[in-house]
């Protein structure tokens, strides 16, 4: 077995899946969209007047039911130990402890009146919640800070402030930002504001800033246990960076799909796939860390998809309008089936020998004249003839691309290393 050469590898390009999605219900000016670990799908509303509220569906979106909490402009739902929680405006969330059926409304304003103008508490919203060891964490958008509370909401306190405050470019006075994401990722909580990110260690009690510049990055999701982030705000330039990943210590970039669009709306990953949901549409998917992507292109146009959330079947999409009239605002969906896969997976050829990833192993399946192991930049590491496995032990994590060359026939394929 040798490490050496250079050759070249052609890579896919962005591929387009005309997948067909269907609306499953009709909700106008939809605001979220949620599945909870029961199954129970939820959905909320943004109506002028403040009279629409939650709704809930036991049978995959075919009948809802209104619940009986009143209207705070819920935009997300969020669930951890055994509670629901649905964050809005007017410094309230609501909480659930049977599933979503049900909700009590919890209100932290006390906590922030300090810091929010007088009287203002009644618009100030929350756009950010998470749950890190038992303890409830929520931010306030409109300059209360970051609070948390070590019963679920039942009672409030601020953290650290000093250290969230930030100086823009030419001001002296320190700013506090306008958080619009928290996510708890290997014990620390990360907040996303309009500038800048921060991170939250329980133990120090102090936030600390990320040097990387924020600009809305609003949309994040964890997959292979790294926290993959996108900017949530229209920015069409192909030189800038698409999507951001963190494995805890280190960040990276990941490539982007064929696009200048970098207004990414949602993002949401199952155990396969990455998603990335446009203004406006469409949806790209990766299954290999940004090294392919494909595209769902067909979304009806018009309208505004805000979340994203998976069972085994459907990948569904909440989807606004600001128009009260328009009926396709609501709840769609597209089958699974026709996603697309990268060829991580077995490549699968009929009547003939496949390779497979196994553990620290390429197997081939039968004797191979010739096993090649490339970098994505077309770069040789391992090469071997006749063999009939190689050990993948020694490579680096990162994605490669392998080929094996039978008598009959070859196979390329790609596989991650972790």
């Amino acid at each position: 077995m040798s490490v050496a050469g250079v050759a070249s590898v052609a890579l896919l390009s962005t591929q387009t899946a005309q997948a067909d999605w269907e609306q499953v219900y009709s909700l106008p000016t939809t605001y979220a969209h949620f599945i909870t670990s029961e199954g129970l799908h939820l959905m909320s509303d943004y109506r002028d007047n403040r009279d629409g509220g939650i709704y809930y569906s036991d049978d995959s979106g075919a009948t809802w039911t209104k619940t009986a909490v009143r209207d705070y402009w819920f935009s997300n739902f969020y669930e951890a130990d055994g509670y629901l929680f649905a964050i809005g405006a007017g410094c309230r969330i609501a909480r659930s402890e049977d599933g979503g059926r049900t909700w009590d409304l919890l209100n932290y304003s006390k906590t922030v009146e300090e810091w929010i103008p007088k009287g203002a508490t009644e618009e100030s919203v929350c756009y950010g919640i998470t749950v890190l060891d038992g303890v409830l964490y929520a931010a306030d958008f409109s300059g209360g800070g970051i609070i948390s509370s070590p019963d679920y909401g039942e009672t409030w306190e601020m953290t650290d402030r000093e250290s969230l405050y930030i100086y823009l470019q030419g001001d002296t006075q320190p700013y506090m930002d306008n958080f619009y994401h928290l996510e708890a990722y290997k014990g620390k909580v990360y907040a996303f504001g309009m500038y800048s990110i921060h991170s939250y260690s329980p133990d120090e009690k102090i936030w600390k800033v990320i040097p990387i510049n924020s600009n809305f990055m609003g949309s994040v999701t964890i997959f292979n246990d790294k926290l993959i982030c996108a900017r949530a705000v229209a920015n069409d330039d192909i030189n800038a960076d698409y999507m951001f990943c963190c494995d805890g210590e280190t960040w990276s970039v990941l490539d982007r799909p064929d696009t200048k669009d970098n207004n990414v709306r949602f993002l949401w990953s199952d155990d396969r796939y990455i998603y990335s949901m446009h203004h406006e549409g469409p949806m790209y998917y990766t299954d290999d860390m940004g090294a392919t992507w494909n595209v769902s292109s067909n979304f009806p146009g018009g309208l505004y998809p805000l979340t994203i959330a998976t069972d085994n079947d459907y990948v569904y999409a909440g989807v606004y309008s600001p128009i009260p009239s328009e009926t396709q605002s609501g709840l769609w969906r597209m089958s699974k089936s026709e996603l697309k896969s990268s060829g991580i997976d077995l490549t699968v050829a009929e009547g003939h020998t496949t390779p497979a990833i196994t553990d620290d192993r390429l197997i081939c399946g039968g004797q191979a004249l010739s096993v090649n192991v490339f970098s994505t930049d077309g770069q040789l590491i391992v090469s071997a003839n006749n063999v009939a496995e190689i050990d993948l032990s020694e490579l680096h994590k990162g994605i490669y691309i392998y080929n094996v060359n039978y008598s009959s026939h070859s196979i390329s394929g790609k596989f991650v290393r972790q």
